[in-house]
């Protein structure tokens, strides 16, 4: 969910959050909180039982409804908008990206968006949702 801390600011300056990927594309995210829970209990069990955890929030969401959740927590519309795939490079360098880490960024998201990869039938869940996070991020920077 932390990825799109950064988009409070186009939230708050132009009621748009932007995207690469499809706005109704539904994806596993989990709050920092949630993974440090999930890290804190792990430090205190056996090491039979550390190793890889899948750890996701409470649901998949869209991109459309991270907007809803800025929208609720600024009190004004916010809309997600995609950018299109040919432009994902140039748009993550305008971020900040180097050229390398953009096309690195650009080849991750297709592959996320193209690829069927297995899911675990049972991830570890966080009970932070994305609204909850997104109104605390803006308590805290609003």
């Amino acid at each position: 969910m932390s990825n799109w801390d950064s988009a409070l600011q186009t939230a708050l300056q132009e009621g748009k959050v932007h995207t690469l990927y499809p706005v109704d594309f539904k994806l596993p995210m989990v709050a920092p909180q949630d993974l440090g829970h999930v890290a804190a209990r792990l430090l205190t069990e056996p090491v039979e039982r550390t190793g890889l955890h899948y750890v996701e929030g409470p649901a998949h969401y869209s991109s459309a409804e991270v907007a809803a959740a800025f929208a609720t927590a600024l009190q004004r519309p916010v809309e997600a908008v995609a950018t299109p795939r040919a432009q994902w490079p140039q748009a993550l360098q305008k971020a900040g990206f180097s050229e390398k880490a953009a096309e690195s960024m650009a080849t991750m998201t297709a592959i996320t968006l193209d690829s069927h990869a297995p899911q675990p039938a049972s991830p570890e869940r966080g009970t932070i949702s994305l609204t909850d996070y997104i109104q605390a991020l803006v308590q805290k920077n609003h």
